[in-house]
């Protein structure tokens, strides 16, 4: 018999399995530590006696992955025993020829696990349970929306894996099929994919983001969603789950001219399960110097990374009427770059506008560090 709500803890984008070329030898931290994060999300679901699982889309950053992550995984939800898992394939992981899950039958596979998408399978009944899931798995053809009869007993969960889409300007919306989905008003609950953060798109169309931080995005991800749904409402809960985080900093010339200055600020956030991303920006002053290699010596040994990304704009207003210094050797290694930078071709003219601003800093004997 159905009941008048179920709970269901929403997942998606684990990404076990993800390369992280960016971040070199940190990467296998990374890749652990998604690993713990699906440990700790099964927990999550013994813990609060959930009735299902929903994982909506990229359980794997992709098809080819090792045996043993697999069956790693595979461990993990049959731990879950009764509680039924529902799982939608990605963009990542898609029902395409190279599809891992078209494989898995050569292995055990726990019985409480249920891939819609193979062999065609759009939905699966859960009615002592109370509730039916619907999904459209990424690479398995399926474009149009399900059909939800009428006087259904269950409550209607439909999963869209890429239910969110990226625009131009790095947002993202609901794509065209998840506003459909919407404007059918038949699904009690729709599970979005496709976005590293959470976001909740109405009463009832959720994205849960990810359970691990796996880039720097909006929308805090390392944290998984119980729903509360019933034909009235949809009543969430979060759980945290995640190991890392992913700090963006931008330091802007305006405020920020001297590496002692950027170095307090980084020093605030300082912690070994932190991948932080430094952002140099702005429009450089003559007698400003931030000495990147520097914060790279500092903080490389303290952070799980330390990324910096210089995208600063050296322009010609750094060299142009320059005044002369007190300083012979100062002038005379000015004289140099000017003359460099008037024969060096437009992409190498910032390089020119950098050295000097940091030579000139460094002769004139200035306390910038």
């Amino acid at each position: 018999m159905a009941s008048n709500s179920v709970k269901i803890l929403h997942t998606s984008e684990i990404q076990l399995g993800r390369k992280f070329p960016q971040l070199g030898r940190a990467g296998d931290l990374v890749r652990s530590a998604i690993k713990e994060t699906f440990e700790r999300t099964i927990k999550v679901a013994l813990d609060d006696g959930v009735d299902g699982v929903i994982i909506a889309g990229n359980l794997f950053a992709a098809n080819l992955v090792s045996r043993n992550l697999i069956d790693f995984t595979m461990r993990q939800i049959e731990r879950l025993g009764r509680i039924p898992v529902t799982l939608v394939p990605g963009n990542c992981d898609a029902l395409d020829e190279t599809s891992l899950y078209k494989h898995l039958q050569l292995r055990r596979i726990p019985s409480n696990l249920t891939i819609l998408g193979l062999e065609g399978r759009k939905k699966v009944d859960y009615p002592n349970l109370g509730f039916t899931v619907h999904g459209l798995a990424a690479g398995s053809g399926a474009a149009q929306l399900p059909s939800v009869g009428e006087s259904q007993d269950n409550l209607q969960i439909l999963v869209l894996p890429v239910g969110a889409e990226s625009t131009d300007s790095g947002e993202y919306q609901l794509s065209e099929l998840a506003q459909q989905a919407v404007a059918a008003d038949c699904f009690d609950y729709i599970a979005v994919g496709g976005t590293f953060g959470f976001s909740r798109w109405g009463d009832n169309v959720v994205s849960s983001g990810s359970p691990e931080g796996i880039d720097f995005v909006q929308g805090e991800p390392g944290r998984v969603v119980l729903a509360e749904i019933s034909r009235e409402r949809v009543d969430l809960a979060h759980r945290e789950v995640g190991k890392l985080k992913w700090v963006d900093l931008e330091f802007h010339s305006d405020s920020y001219r001297f590496t002692l200055e950027v170095e307090r600020e980084l020093q605030s956030h300082v912690d070994a399960q932190t991948v932080l991303r430094a952002r140099l920006t702005g429009r450089p002053t003559r007698d400003g110097f931030i000495d990147v290699p520097a914060l790279r010596r500092r903080f490389d040994d303290s952070l799980c990374r330390f990324i910096v990304t210089d995208e600063r704009q050296f322009d010609s207003s750094l060299i142009d009427n320059l005044p002369e210094s007190s300083s012979n050797l100062v002038n005379e290694f000015t004289a140099l770059v000017r003359e460099g930078y008037d024969n060096a071709p437009p992409e190498l003219q910032a390089g020119y506008l950098q050295s000097l601003s940091t030579g000139r800093a460094l002769l004139s004997g200035k306390d910038v560090m």
